[in-house]
């Protein structure tokens, strides 16, 4: 510590989000900070929020109170969509007092703090880079902003339009970190299937993935990809090169065509299978998982039950619900036929556990199977660590193993976890 002050940071949301939180802290380490846990007395709490649901903007005004208990004379930053899409709100609970800085600026705010807090400018050092302590699979971001405008999504208002990280400077990033030994990395975006449509000259994410696959390096993972951008090379790079995981992510929302229409999704339920048939044919032993919204306006019994249906065909290995949460100046917000409460919670119910059955059912078809597994946390008597096919594995190791790949041999499953033991 060179300057005296300590800060708490806490990000909420995606994996974007995550990254720029992580690249905040890097920057308020590099002019002198300490990080301390977000539940101690610090000078200055960052909230690194998410507003994509009302769910998302009740935990960032929890911890801008929780800050405000813990130092009353602490600085209080508040960044992220959060800043962007509830300025009022946030004026309110700091009362005045604090920072609340928007995606657009929150490449300087390490230098903003520093300068409200009257950190000497010579202090700066520049170490670039984003501080992956405690990160076995660290994230690169590629891609920012929206520009799709589905009727239920703040995120195109408070992110922005299209931009994309050139293309050099991400291979540079991923071989820095291969050089640091990360043996996963993790490319993620707002809509990373837009990747390289904004520079000149024009590029698409299979060319990038092309170039990394290629490259010495780590095993690549994609966090998220629209249906419609899975191109006939992302997936016979995922069958054939061994660097890019068997794990796609791609959000369905909902299996009913009235409602995705609706929602201003572009893809039928019909067409979202034949994908997911594709790539299983050509993969074996993906993981597909998926996003789903229940209870967006209007929908009915009927275009829940098609969503259930269209879940249980492509036999997801893990599905993150959420009910529907109207945001302030979305379309979907205004739409007439919201649904009650208590009806969202119930299919949420009834899809969770569907859910659990299959993840449990992927689970278990990997029994006796060997996986490589990227440790990433050591626990009382086992290390946990991630597949490439997006498993959680719990097995036996010496200490050490953090960050690294080791070959484990799968024995049993409970739930949608494993657990194995170690190759030698």
């Amino acid at each position: 510590m060179i300057n005296g002050y300590t800060f708490a940071l806490r990000t909420l949301g995606c994996k974007v989000n995550q990254y720029e939180g992580d690249e905040l802290a890097s920057g308020l380490i590099a002019i002198g900070l300490e990080r301390v846990a977000f539940d101690l007395p610090a000078d200055v709490y960052v909230v690194n929020g998410c507003t994509v649901t009302g769910t998302a903007n009740h935990k960032a005004r929890q911890l801008i109170r929780r800050a405000g208990k813990l130092n009353p004379a602490a600085l209080i930053v508040v960044t992220g969509c959060y800043a962007d899409g509830a300025g009022e709100e946030i004026k309110r609970l700091l009362n005045g007092t604090g920072m609340i800085v928007g995606n657009a600026l929150k490449a300087e705010l390490a230098k903003m703090i520093a300068d409200a807090l009257g950190v000497t400018p010579g202090l700066y050092r520049d170490e670039g880079g984003v501080d992956l302590t405690g990160h076995a699979r660290p994230l690169v971001k590629v891609q920012d902003g929206c520009d799709s405008f589905c009727a239920y999504c703040i995120v195109p208002y408070v992110r922005g339009c299209l931009s994309s990280k050139p293309f050099d400077d991400v291979l540079a990033e991923v071989s820095i970190l291969a050089d640091g030994g990360a043996e996963e990395v993790v490319l993620t975006g707002i809509h990373l299937g837009h990747y390289g449509a904004d520079l000149k000259p024009r590029k698409r994410l299979d060319h990038l993935l092309t170039n990394l696959a290629v490259a010495r390096g780590p095993r690549i993972r994609l966090s998220s990809i629209e249906v419609r951008e899975i191109t006939p090379r992302i997936i016979e790079l995922a069958a054939r090169s061994g660097r890019l995981c068997r794990h796609f992510h791609i959000p369905l929302q909902s299996g009913s065509d009235p409602i995705l229409k609706s929602m201003n999704r572009h893809y039928t339920g019909e067409e979202f299978l034949e994908m997911c048939g594709r790539i299983r044919k050509a993969i074996p032993g993906v993981a597909i998982t998926t996003d789903v919204m229940v209870g967006f306006p209007g929908e009915t019994e009927v275009d829940f039950e098609k969503t259930l249906d269209l879940i249980e065909k492509v036999s997801f290995s893990k599905v993150h619900a959420f009910r529907f949460s109207p945001r302030p100046g979305t379309p979907a917000a205004e739409m007439p036929g919201q649904l009650a409460a208590h009806v969202k919670e119930e299919r949420l119910h009834r899809l969770m556990s569907l859910e659990q059955r299959l993840a449990s059912g992927y689970a278990s078809s990997f029994v006796g199977k060997e996986l490589e597994v990227i440790a990433e946390n050591q626990e009382p008597g086992a290390w946990v660590g991630m597949s490439d096919n997006y498993l959680r594995v719990r097995f036996n190791g010496p200490d050490g193993l953090a960050g690294k790949l080791v070959e484990v041999e799968a024995v049993e499953s409970r739930g949608n976890t494993l657990y194995g033991r170690l190759k030698e």
